[in-house]
């Protein structure tokens, strides 16, 4: 089991925007939601060094999101999810199971960020 704790305003995944160029189309994901997806990924990838699992994950997902507006939790899955594939897991097919929830602070200073936990089925 691995677990680690990405500090920032929580990115939720939006949706591709397209460009077109004569009658070529490029689909592309927007840039702030590519940061917040590249930053995920190399956190993992400095917290929690070595291969990514090649077996069956659960992954665990708390957002804790402290000020203005907060988008759908699904959202926030996704990002995280595309910020882990190739790193923590191989690739997303492998996950047996998903357990998210937005995260509450009590009393005291809101952390905003994501705590994400892979663990290894057996």
């Amino acid at each position: 089991m691995a677990n680690i704790f990405v500090l920032g305003h929580p990115i939720p995944k939006a949706r591709p925007r397209m460009s077109k160029k004569g009658k070529k189309v490029n689909v592309y994901t927007p840039a702030r939601t590519k940061q917040w997806e590249e930053k995920i990924g190399w956190q993992w990838k400095t917290d929690i060094p070595g291969d990514p699992v090649a077996g069956p994950v659960v992954v665990t997902i708390r957002v804790y999101h402290c000020q203005g507006k907060r988008g759908d939790l699904d959202n926030y899955v996704k990002a995280v999810l595309d910020g882990l594939n190739g790193v923590a897991f191989v690739d997303d097919k492998q996950i047996e199971q998903i357990d998210a929830a937005f995260g509450h602070t009590f009393g005291g200073e809101c952390r905003e960020g994501v705590d994400i936990r892979v663990q290894e089925l057996d």
